[in-house]
């Protein structure tokens, strides 16, 4: 009579890490000097939106890859 090969089960805990562009975000530009014009300020204004709307986007990006990767 043949016996049927056991079946082992292994579990191996795997580690998964967002990609690591998604782990940092814009620099925020640099204020204008103490003394400065409105042009100066128009110009940085843009620019610290969009700082921030990329590291909002890239955390946004992280929240989804963990959700994905912990179902």
């Amino acid at each position: 009579m043949m016996r049927e090969a056991p079946i082992v089960t292994q579990i191996e805990r795997v580690v998964v890490r967002p990609p690591a562009e998604l782990l940092t975000c814009t620099a925020e530009p640099r204020r204008p000097a103490d003394e400065f014009d409105q042009d100066a300020l128009a110009d940085w204004i843009p620019d610290m939106a969009i700082a921030g709307r990329s590291c909002r986007d890239r955390l946004e990006a992280v929240r989804r890859f963990v959700e994905e990767t912990s179902q």
